[in-house]
């Protein structure tokens, strides 16, 4: 019995050891019971859900982030969660296509498969390095990494004053294999822009909703299909792993975002996480020069990430 005593006692004061040293449990139940979820906030770090952060949670950290333009000499580094409520996604794959081959006609298949993204990376820049002159190439590689339509790739390369050779060399060689959900209300609108009808639509759309969803797929449109904000990406890492029963992506990103007068170039571990209907995308951020004393911290508190 004495033994058995000295076993719990001993496995207590592991428990408290480990508390101590790598923070306290954290709930959050704003979100309502399905999802409520525990996560460890790291000594020295506090707790906001105030809202006041604009996201739902902040754990907030030492004052060691540079901002440009910040009033301060530096703000603090933070891991922040975002609990996003996922829509209906759809996909033009290649199931998609098969399906709808007897229900429309073989030119408007066609006109589907046609459907393209665009994404400059280190596989095909080296393709038209050559055929434009160095200050346009830098404004393309400032592109890498970021999903366009071609529509949105053309309107970022106008804006740079490529001339219509310049755009027609990028796009004939940055079409993309990738097949990218879209939300309903989007494929609909990019139907409409290719003359689809009414009728049309319903039966694409109907054949085309994606039920399920990989981590993968779902950080891949949240993090990258960001033209509005993003001005240029650079992943530094990708995993895919399992959080306490959860599945889950992680990557480590270099990010260029334009702030209104300036740009800040903060290095981030994002983590996408799926449950049921919500999305849950946990953010630690610091600068590229510090991120290593930091991400060991990153990657605790999101491995301590527990839905209840």
């Amino acid at each position: 019995m004495k033994k058995k005593y000295l076993i719990i006692s001993l496995a207590l004061v592991v428990l408290v050891v480990i508390l101590l040293k790598y923070g306290s449990a954290y709930t959050y139940d704003k979100a309502g019971p399905e999802k409520k979820f525990t996560i460890t906030v790291p000594d020295g770090w506090t707790a906001d859900d105030s809202g006041k952060t604009r996201v739902p949670l902040s754990l907030i950290g030492p004052k060691e982030m540079k901002i440009p333009g910040y009033t301060d000499s530096c703000a603090n580094i933070t891991v922040n969660l975002v609990i996003e409520k996922m829509p209906e996604w759809y996909r033009i794959d290649d199931k998609a296509i098969e399906s709808l081959k007897d229900k429309i006609d073989r030119e408007k298949i066609e006109t589907l498969i046609s459907i393209a993204w665009f994404k400059i990376d280190d596989k095909n820049i080296g393709t038209f390095k050559d055929k434009i002159t160095p200050e346009k190439f830098t404004k393309v590689e400032a592109l890498k990494n970021i999903v366009f339509t071609k529509e949105d790739l053309i309107k970022k390369l106008d804006e740079s004053l490529f001339n219509e050779q310049e755009i027609d060399t990028v796009i004939s060689n940055t079409r993309s294999q990738i097949k990218v959900i879209i939300k309903k209300e989007d494929l609909i609108n990019k139907l409409k822009g290719l003359s689809f009808k009414k009728d049309d639509i319903d039966i694409i759309t109907s054949q085309c909703r994606v039920q399920d969803i990989t981590p993968v797929e779902y950080a891949f449109r949240d993090f990258n299909h960001r033209t509005d904000i993003v001005k240029s990406i650079k992943v530094i890492s990708e995993t895919e792993k399992t959080i306490n029963g959860q599945s889950a992506y992680q990557s480590v990103v270099d990010y260029t975002f334009m702030i209104p007068g300036q740009t800040f170039s903060p290095r981030t571990l994002q983590t996408c996480i799926l449950s049921k209907d919500s999305a849950y995308i946990i953010t630690g951020s610091a600068n590229e020069d510090n991120f290593s004393k930091f991400e060991e911290t990153f990657k605790s508190v999101t491995e301590s990430f527990k839905l209840n």
